[in-house]
């Protein structure tokens, strides 16, 4: 018997009816020649046949549901865009199984090529995906300006997608909006205000008089780094991050720094003024402070005018600085070096919150005398020469409370410890001087 098919012809689906089939019965055919043989009969044998219907007579629904799939091609729109499936592409691909129905009965199934529709969604995500850009942005004194437009990133999700073209094949609705998820800049040219950078939050400034040329120049340097850095709302601002490398390409030259309980000269020396500074913009703006490292000894550029216990080393990429944003708006950084006065300061910017910053203390709890003054040989001086390069401080533990007070919130008190350790008098001297250890 040959079985009712189906086949797609021209673009059309076509049913091919089905045929009975025969089977010879072959009991009656040995009967029929076994009677021949005992009455020695020459006359011809009759084969006998029993007809056999075939088991698919009805392919109706499958008829219908190979026409729902190739009633036209299927197209995946995003934006303006179309990507199109053809239908004859459709159609190639639909392959007929013959397989059991309801009560076991055999059917036909019309079936597309899993071959089909991956690749062709898979084609299109490239097309579609791209990366957010923020604007690149800067402020003008008075509010943002845009450099660069932003741009919102796009990311197809190629398997909900690839659901809605199957899904679509089996309707008459053959339009499908490819499933996209959107990345929307963190800063968008087209609403700059939204940033909410439109005045000064707060300032923090240091001074270095006395500085030898050598750390001032670092100093200049390392603030330069810090111009128009950008911190998002909830973001932790990294003072090593910004800072980068400390080598003489970067424009550094060498100054003395304490290595251990040395003084030596290398291309770090000033750069702690630069965190220093940005440390005290952070503390009197009341933002959390999540790093902050004082100084194994204290320095006389830190203590003008407030004390100790206000300062913030920075040694990377193992000892960095760090506060966080805490408010919804941006902040923007600025720094402004000032060679007359000797002065150092870090300006933020956004939206000033309402709360006020008080400090207690600093406190010192107790102190340590002076180390005995130390001679160091410099190869670099004449015998006979001699040069202090730093003053004895004497050691302390100290305590300064920062107090936030800010509306709707209650009251927040942050302690800063810090250990100094007692120094002495550092002299450079030259080769053969007695005093040197």
């Amino acid at each position: 018997a040959r079985n009712t098919a189906l086949s797609i012809r021209d673009g059309k689906v076509v049913t091919e009816s089905g045929k009975d089939g025969w089977e010879v019965d072959q009991a009656e055919v040995l009967r029929r020649l076994g009677d021949r043989v005992l009455r020695f009969g020459g006359e011809p044998i009759a084969v006998p046949v029993v007809a056999t219907p075939p088991l698919i007579t009805d392919v109706s629904a499958a008829k219908a549901t190979t026409e729902r799939l190739i009633s036209g091609p299927v197209t995946v729109t995003f934006q303006d865009r179309k990507w199109t499936l053809p239908k004859e592409r459709i159609a190639e691909a639909i392959v007929f199984y013959q397989e059991g129905g309801p009560g076991g009965k055999p059917q036909v199934t019309p079936r597309v090529r899993e071959n089909l529709t991956p690749p062709f969604v898979d084609s299109i995500a490239p097309q579609i995906n791209r990366d957010m850009v923020d604007a690149q942005v800067r402020f003008d004194g008075q509010r943002m300006v845009a450099l660069a437009p932003s741009a919102v990133g796009y990311t197809m999700n190629v398997e909900e997608t690839l659901k809605k073209v199957n899904d679509a094949l089996m309707t008459t609705e053959r339009t499908v909006p490819a499933v996209v998820e959107e990345h929307k800049p963190s800063i968008d040219s087209n609403n700059l205000d939204a940033m909410g950078v439109k005045e000064v939050v707060v300032r923090g400034t240091t001074q270095f008089k006395g500085s030898p040329p050598e750390r001032i120049q670092n100093i200049k340097v390392a603030a330069s780094k810090f111009q128009d850095v950008m911190v998002p709302p909830g973001g932790t601002f990294s003072f090593a991050e910004h800072l980068g490398d400390v080598t003489a390409a970067e424009g550094y030259v060498e100054a003395l720094i304490i290595v251990g309980d040395r003084t030596e000269t290398d291309y770090g020396g000033g750069v702690c003024q630069v965190s220093t500074t940005a440390f005290r913009a952070a503390f009197y703006g009341g933002y959390p402070i999540v790093e902050r490292t004082a100084h194994a000894y204290r320095v006389s550029y830190y203590e003008e005018g407030i004390g100790p216990g206000l300062d913030a080393t920075v040694f990377t990429p193992w000892v960095d600085f760090k506060f966080k944003n805490d408010q919804p708006t941006w902040l923007v950084m600025r720094t402004e070096f000032n060679a007359a006065t000797a002065t150092l300061s870090f300006i933020f910017y956004g939206t000033k919150p309402n709360r006020e910053v008080v400090l207690e203390g600093p406190r010192i709890l107790k102190e340590t005398p002076a180390k005995p003054a130390r001679y160091q040989v410099d190869a670099k001086m004449k015998a006979g020469e001699v040069k202090q390069v730093d003053w004895a401080h004497p050691g302390a533990e100290v305590v300064a409370t920062r107090i936030v007070r800010e509306a709707g919130q209650p009251e927040r008190r942050d302690t800063f410890r810090s250990v100094y350790q007692p120094w002495g008098d550092i002299f450079l001297v030259g080769k053969g001087d007695p005093r040197a250890n």
